[in-house]
């Protein structure tokens, strides 16, 4: 839902941008599925990562910036179920 949410905000009408999205987000998230079972059940985690990384594979926000707000929003929001 996240990179859906980031290409009709921005306005993003490249398939190949979307595919990229898509892909790139799609790839991580089953990676950290595949590591670590539970890691399903922390969809706000999956869903805020999905927002943020999903700018820097359209190239809109830099890594090290997304990584920033990744802290930051880690750091002041309840992202994991207790």
């Amino acid at each position: 839902m996240a990179p859906d949410l980031v290409i009709k905000e921005r306005e993003i009408t490249n398939d190949d941008i979307i595919s990229e999205i898509k892909e790139f987000i799609e790839d991580a998230v089953k990676s950290d599925w595949d590591l670590d079972e539970r890691s399903k059940s922390r969809y706000k985690f999956h869903f805020v990562w999905s927002y943020i990384y999903s700018h820097v594979a359209a190239e809109l926000l830099d890594e090290m910036v997304a990584d920033r707000i990744m802290e930051y929003v880690n750091d002041n929001m309840q992202l994991f179920n207790n």
